[in-house]
């Protein structure tokens, strides 16, 4: 259960069995005819895949499909920075899947990283072979390496964005597009605005994401969430929970400061003046959009990228991170005091979003330029660096 199991690299075993039905779904597509030929009779001039599941590489070369741009989801991606030749120094460059590492980092948390890089790039290595071999079965002996078409991609997006992530070397092929579709806050209705007044000093949301069920937290997890939430009694505490929870309906029924709610709307909850601090599970979204509004944030991850966000957070000074390992009431409240008491959280994150809405070029004009700049010229070969056919060695 994802509230309790063991942050080890071995407690990722289960992304093999995600790749091989990845390979077993792409094969699905490949061997349809008419999904085939639909895709085919668009003439596409460029083609956009992302990095975890590689049959888009593969689709895209047998439509023959002339120019490829590779997209990195999260934070780049191991296989992505090794296949395209992007420089990874691990002494300072987090491993973005399944590490709580901050830039600064101890000898031994040097050796944990590399650890993290090898294991992150041999579980991608394991679905891509397998991706490879599925094409190779169908479609012939010599089509081309996956991962190997994948990294000669002209161009590189990273839908992070750059003043909330690690600084780190990156190509000029490199393009961030972080932030597409952010929008400014709306005014809330009378429900949620009512909610928001409650609090005497104001309202901290509290949101786990959308794929994480509140309803699969332990009984005991909650109760010490709500019991660390009642320390600040002139804080209200707004919890979205999913529909299923009943046991957190049971636990806050008492609760004067805690208010539950299936939904909210996030973006807008975030732009209003009564709104102090966001406890998130750190997903690259919510991050975000609370970075773009200012809010100063608690992060608690669950998996994947989320406690290297937190922790990218906490670098740049609006964020403190706590492990869903260990929450207990003192350390969550630890938190909470030190993002809602210390002024410099607030002055960091409206720091963040001041960056982010001026800096030069947007992501929604990155991407439009560059990838119509790409149907132009079709390759950019004087863009590729001679590292990504380098060896390990």
């Amino acid at each position: 259960m994802i509230f309790s199991e063991d942050q080890s690299y071995l407690a990722a075993l289960g992304m093999l069995s995600m790749y091989r039905t990845m390979t077993d779904l792409c094969e699905e597509i490949v061997v349809n005819k008419e999904i085939m030929d639909k895709l085919r009779a668009f003439k596409f001039e460029v083609a956009i895949s992302e990095q975890l599941d590689l049959c888009g590489v593969g689709v895209s070369h047998l439509l023959g499909i002339e120019s490829h741009i590779w997209l990195s989801s999260t934070p780049m991606m191991e296989q992505v920075s090794y296949f395209a030749g992007v420089p990874t120094p691990l002494s300072y460059v987090p491993v973005s899947m399944e590490a709580d590492l901050p830039d600064k980092m101890t000898y031994w948390q040097r050796f944990e990283n590399i650890i993290a890089y090898a294991f992150s790039l041999g579980f991608h290595r394991y679905g891509s072979t397998s991706h490879t071999k599925m094409f190779r079965k169908r479609f012939g002996a010599d089509f081309p390496d996956l991962d190997t078409l994948a990294g000669s991609s002209p161009l590189v997006f990273v839908s992070s964005e750059e003043f909330i992530d690690f600084p780190r070397p990156i190509l000029h092929k490199t393009v961030y597009i972080g932030g597409l579709g952010l929008k400014n806050a709306k005014p809330l209705d009378s429900k949620f605005e009512q909610l928001m007044s409650i609090g005497k000093k104001g309202t901290v949301f509290v949101s786990l994401g959308s794929v994480v069920q509140t309803s699969a937290m332990p009984k005991s997890l909650k109760s010490t969430l709500f019991d660390a939430f009642t320390v600040f009694p002139d804080y209200c505490f707004l919890f979205k929970i999913d529909a299923k929870d009943t046991v957190s309906k049971e636990l806050a029924v008492n609760l004067k400061n805690v208010k539950l709610v299936e939904w909210a709307p996030q973006v807008d909850l975030f732009g209003h003046p009564n709104l102090r601090a966001f406890v998130t599970h750190g997903g690259l979204n919510s991050l975000m959009e609370a970075s773009y509004a200012g809010v100063p944030i608690v992060t608690i991850g669950m998996f994947a990228d989320q406690m290297r966000n937190g922790r990218a957070a906490e670098r740049n000074g609006y964020g403190v991170p706590l492990s869903k390992l260990n929450l207990t009431v003192p350390n969550i409240a630890t938190a909470l005091r030190t993002v809602l008491e210390n002024k410099s959280f607030k002055e960091s994150a409206q720091r963040i979003s001041r960056l982010m809405r001026r800096k030069p070029f947007q992501a929604e004009e990155r991407l439009v330029q560059w990838t119509e700049f790409l149907a132009e010229f079709k390759q950019l070969p004087e863009l590729d660096v001679h590292a990504r056919n380098l060896n390990f060695i």
